[in-house]
């Protein structure tokens, strides 16, 4: 056989090699929950004039709240360095998207909407997936089953 009849070695640049720990199953979670839909439908937001969600960048912070506490949000981009970011949040992300602008501007927006009661429907939401009861009178308070 000629040696241009043989299949060509895999470009050494087609393959990546990247460490998930716990974070992929966490990732998975909250796309299953559909948090960052919800998230995106509640909150008003121009896409035109930004490249990550609010709820994308919620999901980032979920994320970075497993493992990079107390840390400032200026850093937010070395803790997804190293990381599957388009694996973890979305196809087109990457690290150096999710700087310390963005997540301000998305806790920003969180806090113009109301911070309970962004956090209420974003629990009712969660509840009609995984049977959460919601009870209470003047206050509602959500109790897992």
């Amino acid at each position: 056989m000629a040696s241009h009849d043989l299949p060509s070695a895999p470009d050494a640049n087609t393959y990546a090699s990247y460490t998930l720990d716990h974070h992929g199953l966490v990732a998975g979670m909250v796309d299953e929950l559909g948090l960052v839909e919800k998230i995106d439908a509640m909150i008003p937001q121009d896409l035109g004039q930004r490249h990550v969600s609010v709820g994308m960048a919620v999901k980032a912070m979920i994320l970075i709240g497993l493992g990079f506490v107390q840390r400032a949000l200026y850093l937010t981009p070395d803790f997804f360095r190293g990381k599957p970011v388009e694996r973890l949040l979305g196809p087109g992300i990457t690290a150096e998207m999710l700087n310390d602008d963005v997540m301000g501007r998305a806790l920003d927006a969180i806090f113009a909407f109301g911070v309970e009661p962004f956090y209420v429907s974003t629990l009712k939401s969660r509840g009609n997936r995984q049977n959460i009861l919601t009870t209470g009178a003047k206050n509602q308070s959500l109790y897992a089953l």
